[in-house]
């Protein structure tokens, strides 16, 4: 009994939702949790991801697929995505999630650790990182 209260304790402590009241709400960006849609026969239920955090594991991917440092951290990378677009200057409606574009810098507060890893050609666009990401809309 107490090994199962144990195990489901620290199985909550990696929940990705918490509950205010009646509403489910992201840990990471605070943003209220909807319910899917069902879908034909299979059924679906459940609870959506939160956007940011799926447009967040999007760019964590591509940057691990091609060898980009992605030195984020998850909470900077939605603050960045919750800015209105730093390009044109639109403004982020509240369900919208703006993407993260980076700005062709290769070094990080004049600190060269990114720079050897992001002069590869694959990452020419520089690091994700606080000093080279800024928000952008879908133009």
């Amino acid at each position: 009994s107490s090994s199962s209260s144990s195990s489901s304790s620290f199985l909550s402590s990696f929940s990705s939702s918490a509950s205010v009241g009646d509403v489910l709400l992201c840990d990471r960006c605070r943003r209220p949790l909807e319910e899917k849609q069902r879908s034909g026969l299979r059924g679906g239920g459940g609870l959506k991801a939160c956007p940011f955090i799926v447009r967040l594991r999007q760019y964590q991917l591509v940057a691990k697929n091609k060898n980009t440092p992605f030195l984020l951290k998850d909470y900077e990378a939605v603050a960045i995505m919750r800015k209105d677009c730093s390009l044109c200057g639109k403004k982020r409606a509240n369900d919208e999630v703006h993407g993260i574009t980076r700005m062709h810098r290769t070094t990080t507060n004049g600190n060269n650790t990114a720079h050897a890893a992001a002069s590869s050609s694959s990452c020419f666009m520089g690091p994700y990182s606080i000093d080279n990401c800024r928000a952008a809309c879908r133009l």
